[in-house]
């Protein structure tokens, strides 16, 4: 960083009071903005977080809302794995706990069908069964 000297002609103004008032005038005037700049500051950054504080509440209520909806369309279920000895591969079932009765199945009774149909149809085509 470079100084350059300061010529004489700016010591001679400097030294002048008219110009130290100038001077005095410039610096009063920034600090008074400066002073009314920062409540206004302040009432924004107070604003903002009153914003922030009711958007998160707003937040968390409608994700306690959302909870509840899940709870109240909730159904206890079973799930279960088991083997069939028509289908060689396990079978998952999802099963009301009530009712007793089977939501869904993985895979479906009619992929099973289809696979057992395309085992007997190897038989037909081929010698042997894969």
């Amino acid at each position: 960083m470079n100084i350059s000297p300061i010529e004489p002609k700016m010591i001679e103004f400097i030294k002048r009071p008219e110009a130290v008032e100038k001077v005095n005038k410039v610096n009063k005037k920034n600090e008074k903005a400066k002073l009314e700049e920062a409540p206004k500051q302040n009432r924004l950054e107070e604003s903002s977080a009153n914003n922030d504080v009711h958007q998160e509440n707003s937040l968390m209520n409608r994700i306690k809302e959302v909870l509840n909806e899940l709870d109240a369309n909730t159904v206890d279920v079973n799930v279960g794995f088991k083997l069939r000895e028509d289908f060689e591969k396990p079978v998952i079932e999802v099963v009301d706990k009530d009712s007793k009765k089977v939501i869904r199945q993985i895979p479906t009774e009619e992929f099973i069908e289809r696979m057992n149909n395309l085992d007997d149809l190897k038989g037909l085509l081929f010698d042997d069964k894969f």
